[in-house]
């Protein structure tokens, strides 16, 4: 099985996203903090367990997005 299409909507450290990627080999680059990890975490959750970082699914919300929790101490 392959991914033709993967939309992130407020997910992690995107606001909204589509990648579309060739059904080739595929390399994700950028500087740190740009979000490569969050999408290999978001194409991990399309197999059976937790995701790549075993984090609840409330924390995988964009921070200030819609679904965020708060942060500890924060309302």
């Amino acid at each position: 099985m392959s991914l033709v299409r993967l939309t992130l909507n407020n997910f992690r450290n995107y606001t909204e996203a589509t990648l579309a990627p060739a059904p080739s080999f595929v390399v994700l680059t950028g500087e740190n903090g740009a979000g490569k990890t969050n999408v290999l975490e978001a194409v991990s959750l399309l197999a059976p367990g937790r995701g790549l970082r075993g984090a609840a699914l409330g924390d995988m919300a964009r921070q200030g997005g819609p679904g965020a929790r708060p942060a500890e101490g924060r309302e």
